[in-house]
């Protein structure tokens, strides 16, 4: 038993020390591989998010600049998203 490679190999002092340095990185260290794991995870995450807010900023420019050149689209727009109303009118909702 004392004659075998893995025997060997385990109570060599440099494979010991290098095997607790690999566990030690990969478990209990600050930059371990759980936490990188999150970390990118959190980045997908984020990017995700990114891409969704930059598409929905390129649609309110648009509507933006209807709303600049054309006064109808803004009170078309107030009265579909915030239901106001002129004064002499009454709002009926239809809900399909």
């Amino acid at each position: 038993m004392k004659n075998s490679r893995l025997y060997k190999i385990l109570t060599n002092r440099y494979a010991m020390v290098g095997l607790a340095a690999f566990l030690w990185m990969m478990f209990a260290d600050d930059y371990n591989f759980i936490s990188q794991w999150k970390l990118r995870r959190e980045i997908s995450r984020l990017e995700e998010d990114m891409a969704y807010y930059q598409t929905e900023l390129e649609k309110v420019n648009e509507e933006r600049l209807i709303f600049k050149e054309n006064r109808e689209e803004i009170e078309r727009f107030a009265r579909e998203q915030y239901l106001m109303k002129k004064e002499n009118e009454d709002l009926f909702l239809v809900v399909d």
